[in-house]
């Protein structure tokens, strides 16, 4: 193994026991809280708010060693620009007793993972719950003042995240039948930079996250029989 490859594997598990810390703090704080919240999405964004204001030293020992570097040496400030915060979520969620909540908008949306890159990738964006257009629209907005080579880091990984996050659909996408504030997301999305076949597959990636189950019945996704019964 080369040099570059080892360093690869060190970063990895470095991140590793930062997300560990950051999960063993927020399960002490929100374990035997569950019942205060509505839904689990209203849970899973008081993690998230939780986990944006924990830095690096909160969760592990600056002056722990791992492959002989200082954990401070590699990491320091906000724990939520060294790990995926929604990893941390959904390792925190399990073990919690959510078996009585149910599943809010933004909580759906980060499983898509275009939403997880949004959130954890821009200077940690407040979600809000209730408005998954309106957050990724932040989201995007920001991308646009970092730097370009942090900018084309980003703008990789949500391509990437939002292929996976549509398996292998193969309908279409029609821009006419979004809805305004969808239509101004997209065009800030294209405004990035990002080739128009790519934008349309993060703008129909985060319609998904917005509609879960139901997110082929947009106007804008389908068959154009769909379209049809849908006009705008």
């Amino acid at each position: 193994m080369d040099m570059y490859s080892l360093l690869r594997i060190m970063e990895g598990e470095e991140r590793s026991i930062i997300a560990d810390g950051c999960v063993d703090i927020l399960v002490s704080e929100f374990r035997g809280e569950e019942h205060q919240f509505a839904n689990r999405g209203d849970l899973e964004y008081a993690i998230y708010q939780e986990l944006e204001r924990l830095d690096v030293e909160d969760c592990v020992d600056p002056d722990q060693e791992h492959g002989g570097q200082r954990i401070g040496d590699f990491a320091s400030g906000r724990a939520i620009d060294t790990v995926d915060s929604s990893s941390v979520i959904d390792a925190v969620i399990s073990q919690l007793d959510t078996s009585e909540l149910t599943e809010g908008p933004i909580s759906r949306a980060i499983k898509t993972g275009v939403m997880g890159v949004l959130l954890s990738l821009t200077g940690g964006v407040k979600a809000d719950e209730r408005d998954v257009i309106g957050t990724a629209s932040t989201a995007i907005n920001n991308i646009s003042s970092v730097p370009e080579n942090q900018r084309k880091i980003i703008t990789r990984e949500l391509i990437r995240q939002a292929q996976n996050s549509l398996g292998d659909y193969s309908g279409s996408f029609s821009q006419i039948y979004l809805e305004r504030d969808e239509a101004e997301l997209h065009a800030d999305i294209k405004r990035l930079g990002i080739p128009k076949p790519f934008a349309n597959i993060i703008m129909l990636s985060i319609i998904k996250a917005e509609h879960g189950d139901n997110w082929k019945d947009h106007p804008a996704v389908g068959s154009r029989d769909a379209q049809q019964k849908n006009p705008q």
